[in-house]
């Protein structure tokens, strides 16, 4: 929801970020992760140890490091049925023609500014954000959403569907 606004081009989405002199960048394409609808599947396999290295930087989101590693390596051997390979699916998402988003989003453009100061002074930890979840669900089904599943037990990720 908050990327649309920014992805139009000529569209300054937050002023103070463009006075601290950071550019307005169009945005084309976007990659999903954890989709259930995947259109793209790439091997990753020969980058596999790199990313648990990058991952396991973020200990304040995957606690204890070496479950996570031994959690990514069964789904890896689920998923693939070996040690040797690995392959991440992605829902592609085009943005070339989405301007009806670009436009309500446009037209939300004060509601969303107000929104995402709100966010902001009601920090929550990561992986604890359940009145942030419950915040943008509720956002969500105002414009006319449906927020189909849950993942982790917050609204981190989903499905999303239009009315």
């Amino acid at each position: 929801m908050m990327l649309f606004p920014s992805c139009g081009g000529s569209f300054a989405f937050y002023p103070e970020q463009l006075a601290e002199g950071l550019k307005v960048t169009r945005i084309e394409e976007l990659w999903l992760c954890l989709t259930n609808e995947a259109n793209v599947v790439l091997d990753v396999s020969p980058y596999w140890e790199t990313r648990l290295e990058a991952l396991k930087q973020h200990v304040s989101q995957i606690g204890d490091p070496e479950e996570f590693v031994r959690k990514w390596n069964e789904r890896r051997k689920e998923i693939t049925g070996t040690d040797d390979s690995y392959y991440e699916q992605f829902r592609r998402v085009i943005l070339r023609g989405f301007m009806n988003l670009l436009t309500l989003a446009k037209a939300q453009y004060e509601q969303i500014l107000a929104d995402r100061r709100i966010l902001h002074q009601y920090p929550e930890l990561s992986k604890q954000e359940e009145q942030t979840a419950q915040f943008i669900q509720k956002r969500l089904n105002e414009l006319g959403f449906v927020v189909e599943e849950k993942i982790a037990g917050d609204w981190s990720g989903g499905s999303l569907r239009y009315r």
